[in-house]
């Protein structure tokens, strides 16, 4: 019966998931990556002392929420530029082009990662493409 009871649990969890709304989801994505750019950002540029162990455990985040946000299709699918959103109608108009800045993101994050910086020139060195993918999504997927 417990094992009936948790089975039943992790269908409900699995099924809200996915009926989940994808602007919700994907929002929530970002708001996560922003709080962890927030820990990374002020290191890079020298406002916020270098520390090895935080930096990587913040990269690591980082490439977990990349994976989360992985499947591009699913988070970004026609009919989803309306309401409360940021995101840029340059997304849809053209989406392979988007889905190759998603994947470029993911794989400056995975380098980052693998990077595994032990020190301030280390880290700005690996995290400064994370940094650049960032920034040239923003200027051309979303809106002020």
């Amino acid at each position: 019966m417990k094992l009936f009871a948790l089975a039943a649990a992790a269908l409900s969890v699995t099924v809200a998931g996915a009926a989940a709304d994808p602007l919700e989801q994907r929002q929530a994505n970002m708001k996560e990556r922003g709080q962890v750019m927030r820990i990374l950002g002020p290191i890079a540029q020298g406002r916020a002392d270098f520390d090895a162990a935080a930096v990587n455990e913040a990269l690591a985040k980082l490439e977990t929420n990349a994976e989360a946000a992985a499947d591009v299709d699913a988070l970004w699918p026609q009919g989803s530029d309306t309401g409360d959103t940021k995101a840029a109608s340059a997304i849809w108009d053209d989406f392979d082009a988007y889905k190759a800045e998603n994947e470029k993101y993911a794989q400056a994050v995975a380098a980052a990662v693998a990077a595994a910086p032990q020190d301030l020139a280390a880290f700005q060195a690996a995290f400064g493409p994370v940094g650049g993918s960032c920034g040239s999504c923003h200027e051309k997927y979303r809106n002020e």
